[in-house]
């Protein structure tokens, strides 16, 4: 059995934590919460993908890149993730 957590979203320090983590990856990188709505993006991710803050904030993953992202194979395997997470199987 895992250990409980607590929602990303209320967690202020790991969510600094991974914003200045993320300040180091020259990849594009996404962060999302448990809905899967975005709340950090680093510049690579914005620059490869040619959008703006305005253009991701809050968002659900599929609805950024102009939907490219709505597959059901990739958000059977987000769910499968969340779902994990939230069991504290990882």
């Amino acid at each position: 059995m895992g250990v409980p957590r607590r929602p990303l979203e209320n967690d202020r320090i790991s969510k600094e934590v991974i914003i200045q983590v993320t300040g180091f990856v020259d990849k594009p990188l996404i962060a999302q919460d448990e809905n899967l709505r975005k709340f950090f993006a680093n510049d690579a991710f914005f620059t490869a993908f040619q959008l703006g803050l305005e253009e991701t904030e809050g968002k659900l993953i599929y609805e950024i890149i102009n939907g490219q992202l709505d597959v059901p194979e990739f958000r059977k395997s987000l769910k499968n993730i969340v779902d994990d997470v939230q069991s504290g199987s990882i």
